[in-house]
């Protein structure tokens, strides 16, 4: 502890009962100086990834992961990932769960993916859907399949 300068901080939780800490840091301006390195200002955190978990636990946090997603995004190129993302943040902060294609896999391997997982919709975004900002929205249930535009899609109901 002697090494921290100003600001040191502990992460804290009522879930861990009497040791309560899971994590904490601060500034640590002289360490480098005093390892014989020059002059550095620093600023680190640890966390503690079991007791992490334990918290996680408490709060039953994994038990959305075994919920099959509301949609998933197949994407073909690079353009398709950044839109993705985009997209995907709309459609989060309208309470569906999302899951995106970062893997680079072929379409074909990606809806497969989706389909394992039991996703309810796969919204398909390739280079054409890029260049005329549009997507194919596909329900993954009835097999239905719709160009939509991005504000469509953010529009739609998906329950």
């Amino acid at each position: 502890m002697d090494y921290y300068s100003h600001t040191v901080f502990e992460f804290q939780s009522s879930y861990l009962g009497s040791q309560d800490s899971f994590g904490g840091g601060g500034r640590y301006d002289g360490l480098v100086e005093q390892l014989g390195g020059k002059a550095t200002p620093a600023v680190g955190f640890a966390l503690g990834v079991e007791r992490l978990i334990l918290i996680l636990e408490q709060i039953n946090a994994f038990n959305d992961l075994n919920e099959a997603p509301d949609i998933y995004i197949v994407t073909h190129g690079e353009g398709a990932i950044a839109l993705s993302l985009h997209i995907s943040d709309l459609l989060r902060s309208k309470g569906y769960a999302v899951v995106n294609e970062l893997n680079r896999r072929s379409m074909k391997a990606q809806m497969r993916e989706a389909n394992r997982m039991q996703s309810k919709f796969a919204v398909i975004i390739g280079e054409d859907e890029v260049r005329n900002n549009k997507v194919l929205l596909k329900d993954l249930v009835n097999r239905e399949q719709n160009e939509l535009t991005i504000d469509e899609l953010q529009k739609f109901d998906f329950e």
